[in-house]
């Protein structure tokens, strides 16, 4: 949403976070929770959604994330 409508993380990721709570909406790859905590880190630091979930997917799996994005590393 950033690089292509311009709209800044601050802006946007409330948005989300009420749009996924909502009881009827159903997501099949992650549970709710871990949605939300992932959008709450990525209010926390710099990155994108791609970084954060797979930061969260890596740490979940218990294995190791290679990176040379040094931020990603930092919260895994």
């Amino acid at each position: 949403l950033e690089n292509f409508y311009g709209k800044p993380k601050k802006e946007y990721l409330p948005l989300l976070k009420k749009l996924f709570s909502l009881k009827n909406i159903k997501i099949l790859e992650i549970k709710k929770p871990a949605l939300i905590l992932i959008f709450q880190q990525m209010e926390k630091t710099n990155l994108d959604f791609t970084d954060v979930y797979l930061g969260w997917l890596a740490s979940e799996k218990k294995i190791k994330l290679s990176s040379f994005d040094k931020k990603l590393l930092k919260i895994c």
